[in-house]
């Protein structure tokens, strides 16, 4: 008789060790809660969940996108409703009021003023209004490496070369390198051009204003500005609206910003149409600011601060959303703030000046996105630069206008409002995906912890036995040794 006990013994020792094997491996299931823990526990099903973990991670950030998508437009939206009302209403309101004739001219002015003032809030708005630093009402400011190209202006000096102007005029000798240079550093191509004014009347046959060529060479315009001899006239009006009228023959650059910059100390010669003009020009205030406004060109006057000068010069400057500068402080200073404006809009004028859309990612593979529209709402751009009370036709060209601009935002919003809604509809069905997804993610990854925990009882119950058995062919194993004895 043969035994062949280390058959049995090693037959004995594998099944345990493969019991063992399942018992461990029923424990990681139970204590992670996943069927997969590694790719050996099911190579095609970890595939998949993987696949599908990268899914879920994307719609998990899609939502986080669209809920910022929302906010957004949340931001741009309620802007808008500020701009609408109560700005514009309250612009409308006043037009209104400013066309009756019962008011005074001075209470004309008063109405034109607080009209200014709402059409700076309303810039103030879109300047302010941002999402994440990201302006959502006007293009973005693009900074540009020094040297670069950001765009082009074309500016006219208009100076008064009276008497009583000797000062003012060596103020801009003084300064005038340093000006050009600020704006040429911020890499603008600027070319200058010059208009020489006295006390030229048409109506007594007075001299005309000297214009001289442009030029983008700053010591060639020294040049022009040392032929300007202050004599004669003295602090009355001058004829600064024929200078106007000569500078607005200059060649300029379809794609360049303009700027007109007046210096005198005294009033202007105004056709008498009812608002105190002395009659000594053919040209009326209000005309040629329409017709600067219609060639967006900016009129910026250096100007004497008394109520009266400054109060018809700004019949100028505001129209034409120029600055109004005191030409009795420190000049450098007032041409640094011009310089600002000159930059900033020189490159508005630029390609770079553009409201480009923004893009939404709603879901987490490529082309899954919403396109939202943004708009430029300032006031230029929104046609409405030039808002007039006096006279009464201007005063209807500007209630239109106003009228139209309206429309155009409720449109604005009301746009935006459907956008609000299809990403709030795009969100719940990334929420419905991602817990459907989910859903599937567990059926092939999760653990059947009723099923495992079978599992682990019957791999236990064939370990316990295995155990038992390799004790009993040890026990074989002494009987055959007493045999020996």
């Amino acid at each position: 008789m043969r035994i062949n006990h280390s058959n049995s013994a090693l037959n004995t020792y594998n099944k345990y060790q493969n019991a063992n094997a399942s018992v461990q491996n029923s424990y990681s299931k139970l204590s992670s809660g996943l069927r997969i823990n590694q790719a050996a526990d099911d190579a095609a099903g970890s595939a998949i969940a993987e696949k599908m973990k990268a899914q879920i991670r994307g719609l998990q950030k899609a939502e986080l996108n669209i809920k910022d998508g929302i906010s957004l437009l949340q931001t741009a939206e309620a802007a808008l409703g500020q701009i609408q009302n109560p700005n514009l209403i309250r612009i409308r309101e006043l037009i209104i009021q400013g066309s009756n004739d019962t008011l005074s001219t001075q209470d004309k002015k008063m109405v034109q003023q607080e009209i200014d003032e709402i059409k700076r809030s309303i810039d103030d708005i879109v300047e302010y209004t941002e999402f994440n630093t990201l302006k959502v009402l006007r293009p973005p400011v693009i900074d540009k490496p020094p040297g670069s190209s950001l765009g082009m202006t074309d500016i006219v000096f208009l100076i008064d070369s009276t008497g009583s102007m000797g000062t003012a005029i060596s103020n801009v000798k003084k300064n005038i390198d340093s000006f050009v240079n600020s704006i040429s550093t911020a890499g603008i191509n600027i070319q200058i051009g010059l208009v020489d004014y006295k006390d030229e009347s048409p109506t007594d046959g007075g001299i005309k204003s000297v214009v001289y060529p442009f030029t983008s060479n700053v010591d060639d315009f020294k040049i022009y500005l040392d032929e300007l001899v202050a004599n004669g006239g003295g602090d009355f009006p001058e004829s600064g609206l024929e200078a106007i009228h000569e500078a607005l023959k200059y060649p300029f650059r379809e794609s360049a910003s303009k700027n007109f910059i007046l210096i005198t100390d005294a009033m202007v010669h105004d056709n008498d149409d009812g608002d105190g003009g002395d009659g000594k020009s053919i040209y009326d205030i209000e005309e040629i600011a329409k017709r600067l406004s219609v060639a967006t060109i900016k009129l910026n006057v250096i100007g004497p601060k008394d109520s009266i000068t400054k109060d018809q010069l700004e019949r100028l400057s505001i129209p034409t959303n120029g600055l109004y500068l005191d030409i009795s402080s420190e000049f450098s200073d007032e041409l640094k703030q011009l310089v600002e404006v000159i930059i900033e809009d020189s490159g508005s004028s630029n390609e770079d000046d553009k409201m480009f859309p923004l893009n939404i990612q709603v879901g987490p593979n490529e082309g899954h996105q919403i396109t939202i529209p943004l708009y430029d709402c300032r006031m230029d751009k929104l046609g409405l630069g030039y808002l007039l009370v006096d006279p009464y036709s201007e005063a209807m060209n500007s209630l239109e206008q106003i009228d139209t601009v309206s429309k155009l935002i409720s449109s604005r919003r009301s746009e935006y409002g459907s956008y609000q809604n299809r990403l709030e509809h795009a969100l719940q069905n990334v929420q419905n995906y991602e817990v459907n997804l989910t859903s599937a993610l567990s059926r092939v990854e999760d653990v059947d912890v009723a099923k495992e925990t079978i599992q682990l009882k019957k791999h236990q119950l064939l370990l316990q036995t295995s155990q038992t058995m390799i004790t009993q062919v040890n026990q074989m194993n002494q009987g055959i040794v007493e045999l020996l004895k």
